[in-house]
């Protein structure tokens, strides 16, 4: 019976919800380890290296039992290239900045991803341009606010550009899972392959000696890597990818819990206000798109 409700089809949003919920978590479990091991000795590009390196040997396992190869090498280097700057980006936001100020920036992505989509996809922005203002200007305020309060101009530009970056790379995904040229699998070990590749030369310039437990939290974020991606895919391909986007919040309130009682960081009065504006934001572009599926 149970089986029978998710196997329906009108449930197809129910899903996708449930998949996108589990990469948001598993994002957050890989910023809380970049931001612990962040305290460590090893640089970021040695973690990022490692974590890649996981990623893909997990799924390696996978590739020699179906024997699979792609056509779309150019593609995939394209995706790891586009998935590498961001990732490396990313990391260094969070461990500069903090878990907080990373989850507002992750909440501005559905802002972004709609500008793109009517830029790259041609969507109709009809009914959204005010929502996408609303949610740039309170990106553009917490962005400025950051920079008065003493956060370097760098931590601020590393976001910036991984947000894009990442938005990117969903336009890119949802285009080719439309097309259903490789498997997910695939698409998780090339990603992870690419971006270890990446990452190795600047790995290596900076290389350390590995405690376990710094491998065991690698391997962790490899696995929980292959998983966010596994997620996202899975809930692109169960529904649309603007009507998934306001579950991001659920991370806002488990980034707030996790920065205070780990790393003493607190909720500023500036950051609040901007994720009201976020909110509002997104919750009218939801409201638009309810009103535009009853008209059809």
């Amino acid at each position: 019976m149970f089986l029978k409700f998710f196997e329906n089809k009108k449930n197809n949003y129910i899903i996708g919800a449930f998949y996108f919920s589990m990469s948001i978590l598993c994002g957050l479990l890989n910023d809380f380890i970049v931001r612990y091991m962040s305290f460590g000795e090893m640089g970021l590009a040695q973690i990022m290296f490692l974590r890649f390196l996981f990623s893909a040997l997990s799924m390696l396992p996978f590739m020699i039992k179906n024997k699979y190869s792609t056509d779309n090498y150019t593609v995939h280097l394209i995706r790891s290239f586009l998935f590498f700057v961001p990732i490396v980006l990313w990391n260094y936001g969070v461990s500069n900045g903090g878990l907080i100020i990373a989850t507002f920036m992750e909440l501005s992505i559905p802002v972004v991803l709609l500008v793109m989509a009517k830029i790259f996809l041609g969507e109709d922005l009809k009914g959204r341009i005010l929502s996408t203002i609303l949610g740039i200007a309170s990106v553009c305020f917490v962005m400025f606010k950051q920079l008065e309060f003493g956060v370097s101009v760098y931590v601020v530009l590393a976001f910036a550009v991984a947000v894009l970056c990442f938005s990117s790379l969903d336009i890119i995904n949802k285009k080719l899972l439309n097309k259903d040229n490789d498997p997910l699998y695939a698409f998780l070990f090339y990603s992870a392959l690419g971006t270890s590749l990446f990452s190795l030369p600047f790995a290596v310039c900076t290389w350390v000696s590995v405690s376990y437990q710094s491998i065991v939290l690698c391997m962790i974020q490899g696995v929980s890597s292959n998983l966010i991606l596994f997620f996202i895919l899975k809930a692109y391909k169960k529904t649309d990818v603007s009507s998934l986007q306001p579950i991001r919040f659920i991370s806002l309130p488990i980034s707030a819990l996790l920065s205070a009682v780990f790393f003493k960081e607190r909720m500023s009065w500036y950051l609040v206000l901007g994720f009201m504006f976020l909110v509002v934001s997104i919750m009218m572009n939801i409201k638009n798109e309810v009103i535009k599926k009853n008209k059809i």
